[in-house]
């Protein structure tokens, strides 16, 4: 029996890409109540209490069950004890062959190269493994660090999107990326 393109386990030069289980609940909810993670998502709490962690791990391993998402957490291949550095999730809508991705790093692990890592495995699994046609995502547009990452990764800033989401009873702007399986892919030969 094989294992479902949506429950795989990626490596990368420095980490594991595994998918999650309730076990992984103290290290999801240790990255979502990371400084900045908040300011980064658009429905998470300010302060997401162990019970919230529970109840959105379940409902995204309920989702990867269904074939709907692509959750994995990073772990660090030389310190595999020290738990889960980040995650990623890729939303995947079938009907489109397209995918959405949402990642957050752990803070002591930002500026090291991991989300660079982390998101060019998945993206390449997206197309290469889940035979996605597009991969998009939304930045704010003040997340220079996020915008950079995609770039670098190679994804096409697409447009911008006015007053498009409601945080914290405000109205912000995002930043529409994207990528094609046929567009160019830095890491590729």
């Amino acid at each position: 029996m094989t294992t479902p393109p949506a429950k795989v386990e990626l490596l990368t030069a420095r980490m594991v890409l595994r998918p999650v289980g309730l076990d992984d609940l103290d290290d999801f909810h240790r990255i979502v109540t990371s400084p900045g993670v908040h300011e980064g998502t658009l429905t998470f709490p300010q302060e997401p209490d162990e019970e919230w962690s529970r109840a959105r791990l379940e409902r995204v391993m309920e989702r990867v069950d269904r074939q709907e998402c692509f959750f994995v957490h990073a772990h660090l291949r030389d310190a595999p004890a020290a738990g889960a550095i980040a995650n990623l999730s890729l939303d995947i809508v079938g009907a489109h062959a397209r995918g959405h991705l949402g990642y957050m790093v752990d803070q002591r692990h930002r500026g090291q190269g991991y989300a660079t890592e982390m998101l060019t495995a998945v993206v390449k699994h997206a197309f290469d493994g889940l035979g996605l046609h597009r991969v998009c995502a939304n930045t704010w547009t003040w997340n220079d660090a996020s915008s950079k990452l995609l770039a670098r990764v190679g994804f096409a800033r697409e447009g911008r999107s006015r007053q498009h989401y409601l945080k914290d009873d405000e109205y912000i702007d995002a930043d529409d990326w994207g990528m094609l399986a046929s567009d160019p892919r830095p890491w590729k030969d």
